[in-house]
């Protein structure tokens, strides 16, 4: 059965991808080498840089509103290669060298680590206390600090047991990630969430994955809870 099988998503948890290193910017089309321009990419940006890399070879990466990502070409078929792990995380589970062929088309085999279904998603605020420290020194005068501008948020995100295993494979678990209910093909047209735009997507720094609750005895269906940071006052 397919990874993407089952109910439609509700949410994605998107991350970005940073393609001024080396390790995920390079595949090669029909012996091309092509490189993904240097940049800090959210997730749909990301698909656009690569389509924009591969422009003139008569190929298209697309990642569809299941989080499927696609490649496929034009007309004719040719052979592709992942030079680096591009083609792991875009879902096509491949690591760097693997061969695919002489094909026209391919599909995504895993959800990719970069855009993750949701089958919910609800986040609160975590009160915490400002921590303060005074100290006096040899002139006894006192000189206050003031730590934790910070705010913590608690995601709670409802996922399926193939994309637990791609969060757990720590692309969205370090640097920024966001949830927005659009999905991938309309993700560009989304805005932050605001008092005016309740719909919008939220965004933070992962610190972690607070626990994982089963909803149901064949573990097909977890809630994951993420505890986030976000810049606060």
């Amino acid at each position: 059965m397919s990874v993407f099988a089952g109910s439609t998503p509700q949410a994605f948890l998107y991350g970005y991808a940073d393609t001024d290193h080396a390790g995920y910017r390079k595949l090669s089309l029909g012996g091309t080498v092509y490189t993904v321009a240097a940049g800090n990419y959210r997730w749909d940006a990301y698909i656009t840089a690569i389509n924009s890399a591969i422009a003139g070879s008569d190929w298209t990466v697309a990642s569809t509103t299941t989080g499927q990502t696609t490649l496929a070409k034009g007309s004719g078929s040719a052979a592709v290669v992942w030079t680096d792990r591009l083609g792991w995380l875009l879902g096509f589970d491949q690591e760097p060298g693997a061969s695919e062929g002489v094909v026209s088309s391919l599909a995504g085999r895993a959800i990719a680590p970069g855009a993750v279904p949701l089958l919910g998603a609800t986040w609160d605020q975590v009160e915490i206390s400002k921590e303060r420290q005074f100290v006096v020194d040899r002139s006894q005068r006192g000189h206050g600090y003031v730590f934790g501008t910070s705010r913590i948020w608690r995601w709670q995100l409802v996922m399926s047991y193939n994309a637990l295993r791609a969060v757990k494979s720590g692309w969205c678990l370090s640097g920024s990630v966001l949830v927005s209910a659009k999905d991938p093909t309309q993700l560009g047209s989304d805005a932050a969430w605001s008092s005016s735009n309740t719909g919008g997507y939220v965004e933070g720094v992962p610190i972690g994955i607070e626990g994982v609750r089963w909803l149901d005895d064949l573990q097909r269906t977890a809630e994951v809870t993420m505890l986030m940071t976000v810049a606060g006052p």
